[in-house]
């Protein structure tokens, strides 16, 4: 019945492993903006030339960059719920239709959502007054937001068009159904005959039909 159905499924879960791919880069990378000296992440910093990630201390956080951070792990959440439900529908053809695309597109658009709001931590004092230029991180947050968007718009036409294609195949497969029915119901016919005193004969036929409606037939035969 939906014929172009599964091509649907697998172009969605390709666009949702590429945006999991990207918020996770955004949120467990080190380097979500950067300046001269370094890179701040949600992880931490990291000085050019440096070694390794340096946490930073939950002293020196604020309310925006831990907001900030709350809703990239958010992001990442619903991100794998995405990840996990595309994969799901792709191999489940029997119970998976288009009603599922509309669900899996309100989970891509409030993914997208987190990870916008997870931007607000760019304006956090920690970061301070120094100018800061986007990095990886930041960067696949951005791009993630515009994957899921498409996503969604994707998954909402998918739905729509195999609706269209669920009502068209119904419509085309009810008359013959209806056909079939009637054909499978037999025609009732029932014959009388009454012998009068002068010979004739009366015969009466009552014919049922299979919604109820009976037609009755009289006829006389006169002896010769």
């Amino acid at each position: 019945m939906y014929v172009l159905l599964p091509c649907s499924r697998l172009f969605v879960l390709l666009l949702s492993l590429s945006a999991f791919c990207l918020t996770s880069v955004a949120l467990f990378s080190c380097g979500f903006v950067q300046n001269e000296s370094g890179t701040v992440g949600y992880l931490g910093w990291h000085l050019r030339g440096g070694e390794k990630c340096q946490s930073i201390d939950v002293e020196s956080q604020d309310g925006i960059y831990k907001a900030g951070l709350a809703f990239a792990v958010i992001a990442w959440i619903f991100s794998t719920m995405s990840l996990i439900t595309s994969f799901v529908m792709l191999f489940s053809f029997s119970s998976a239709g288009p009603a599922s695309f509309p669900c899996l597109s309100c989970l891509f658009l409030f993914t997208a959502m987190c990870n916008g709001l997870s931007l607000m931590s760019l304006s956090s004092s920690l970061l301070g007054d120094v100018k800061l230029n986007l990095d990886v991180g930041a960067e696949c947050a951005i791009a993630s937001i515009f994957i899921y968007l498409f996503a969604t718009c994707f998954a909402i036409k998918a739905s729509v068009g195999g609706d269209d294609a669920e009502s068209r195949d119904r419509g085309a497969a009810e008359p013959l159904l209806d056909d079939d029915n009637s054909m499978s119901e037999d025609v009732i016919v029932t014959t009388t005959e009454k012998e009068m005193e002068d010979g004739s004969k009366i015969i009466e036929r009552v014919t049922t039909y299979p919604d109820g409606r009976k037609e009755i037939t009289t006829t006389t035969e006169t002896p010769v």
